[in-house]
């Protein structure tokens, strides 16, 4: 089963079992990351770092070779650990599922031109 699910082309997402939700990599625009490998042991460069708009809930990692290497920076049960990317489920995975808030939280957008929730751009819908 394949680590990402293409969403249109230049444009795929995986799941993060440490932020529940999916986190989107774009391979065409502005600002753009590498995909190499194949579909079960895909390699991404440079790294991703998404937050929500808040330092306290970054998730920031590397994709080797089908595994997620989250670094010492990530804030959640995963941290500065290396585990395998999940296989896309369609039956289990939502590309459009928003994190879930944690108990104390606010997410907030880092601006109004960012509209960012867990790597999905909600003007960029179509």
């Amino acid at each position: 089963m394949a680590k990402f699910k293409e969403m249109r082309p230049g444009v795929f997402c995986h799941w993060c079992p440490g932020c529940e939700c999916s986190h989107w990599i774009y391979t065409d625009g502005k600002v753009t990351w590498n995909i190499t490998g194949d579909a079960n042991t895909p390699t991404v460069r440079p790294s991703l770092a998404h937050d929500q708009g808040n330092r306290k809930t970054q998730c920031h990692y590397h994709i080797t070779d089908g595994k997620l290497e989250f670094f010492f920076d990530t804030h959640h049960q995963y941290r500065s650990q290396v585990i395998d990317v999940p296989d896309w489920d369609e039956r289990i995975h939502n590309p459009y599922k928003i994190r879930p808030k944690h108990e104390g939280e606010t997410i907030r957008n880092k601006s109004p031109q960012s509209n960012m929730v867990c790597g999905f751009n909600f003007n960029d819908r179509n």
